[in-house]
């Protein structure tokens, strides 16, 4: 999770949208897909 987090390599300046989707997974309280979205700034 937590390079999804990461910007780009060479990126200083963004911008990551993520959100969850699909089917809950009740033993682990989730759903069980995620779309991350990345911006990079341009200048």
């Amino acid at each position: 999770m937590r390079a999804a987090l990461l910007p780009y390599e060479g990126v200083s300046r963004g911008l990551t949208l993520m959100t969850c989707t699909g089917a809950w997974v009740k033993d682990r309280e989730t759903l069980d897909h995620r779309v991350v979205v990345y911006a990079r700034q341009v200048e």
